[in-house]
């Protein structure tokens, strides 16, 4: 559900890490959040939760097994998508809003940037073997029934967020054991290091030899920064806030997950409980067997909230208090470690918000 800019004044006490921005108008559009992270010294966990501008949006007609046609407006041309993306950008295809039974909303899909440019049409080419889609392979062909809504946005980005040059907030230098760094979690572990490289001429976010300046922050992906530095600083990122539902696959075993938008999440926001529909949540009555978060505490990840099922018991618990359903268990601004004892593919985090 949209909602106009001039509505913007009701959301802020809804999000309590952001703050809002109004204008104006009249414009039906996605509200605008300016987030603020606190960077402290050593290790932090951080979530990413807003979103880049659209910079094109329209309802699907038809798809194939690696395209998807956009409806042509009675009376008017068909866009070219090609001609909207910058070819050194990265793209990713949202479904806003599903077929009639609500599937698919949520869903993303990597564009294929060279291929829709060339095709110079209505048509958006996928990268059907692209890791980012939230769905593998082909694009279900049942996709098109009901025209469903999609945006198609630029991913947010390393220099985006953290800067580099004049905009640099994080700190620099000719070395990765003193420079700032931002660590990824991939496979399981955290295993990609990027760091801040500035020396003489050199100013750019390095991985390897490599310019990682474009790399992406994934929706919904945590990323680990270490502060070399011994001061903390506050890092500002502007950007637009999620209205739809959020597809959020998820591995057997480790996950490093973050919010959807900037707002703070209990369980039962976040259908984290088996009594939903969706039956993606393992509670047992031992930690051992149970789904976990993890959140970093004291310099490490050693917060351990479990889903906690025995008897009458159907909540999440942190040591041995219960946590009540509906109390905040994730940040909109943070990240977790979330242990998994069943793959969950299909699982999803509902729009619960009213306002959005």
């Amino acid at each position: 559900m949209k909602t106009s800019l001039q509505s913007f004044a009701t959301l802020c006490g809804i999000f309590a890490t952001c703050l809002l921005s109004t204008a104006a108008t009249e414009a039906v559009t996605d509200p605008v959040g300016v987030v603020r992270f606190t960077i402290n010294p050593g290790f932090n966990s951080v979530g990413v939760s807003l979103v880049n501008p659209e910079v094109a949006s329209g309802s699907i007609s038809t798809v194939g097994s690696a395209t998807m046609t956009a409806t042509v407006v009675s009376g008017q041309t068909a866009v070219n998508y090609g001609a909207l993306l910058d070819a050194t950008k990265s793209y990713y295809v949202e479904i806003t809003d599903g077929i009639p039974n609500g599937q698919y909303e949520g869903e993303r899909f990597e564009v294929d940037v060279a291929l829709t440019k060339s095709a110079n049409s209505g048509v958006i080419c996928i990268n059907t073997g692209s890791s980012r889609n939230t769905i593998a392979g082909s694009i279900p062909a049942d996709l098109a029934g009901g025209a469903p809504t999609f945006v198609i946005r630029p991913h947010v980005t390393i220099s985006q967020v953290f800067g580099v040059g004049a905009t640099a907030t994080l700190t620099g230098t000719g070395s990765s054991g003193t420079a700032d760094q931002i660590i990824f979690f991939e496979n399981g572990t955290f295993s990609k290091i990027v760091w801040y490289f500035k020396s003489g001429v050199n100013d750019f976010w390095r991985s390897g030899v490599s310019n990682f300046n474009d790399e992406p922050i994934l929706p919904g992906t945590g990323i680990l920064i270490k502060r070399s530095s011994p001061t903390p600083l506050t890092v500002s990122m502007t950007g637009n806030v999620r209205t739809n539902h959020f597809a959020q696959p998820l591995k057997q075993g480790w996950n490093f997950i973050c919010e959807p938008r900037p707002v703070d999440c209990s369980p039962v926001q976040r259908a984290m409980l088996d009594t939903d529909a969706q039956g993606n949540w393992v509670g047992t009555g031992s930690q051992g067997t149970a789904d976990q978060l993890v959140k970093f505490a004291s310099g490490a990840f050693s917060d351990i909230t479990w889903y906690y099922k025995s008897g009458s018991n159907n909540s999440w618990r942190n040591g041995a208090t219960l946590v009540n359903n509906d109390t905040s268990v994730l940040s909109g601004t943070g990240a977790v470690l979330l242990l998994k004892r069943n793959s969950a593919p299909s699982y999803y985090i509902p729009n619960t918000n009213p306002t959005l």
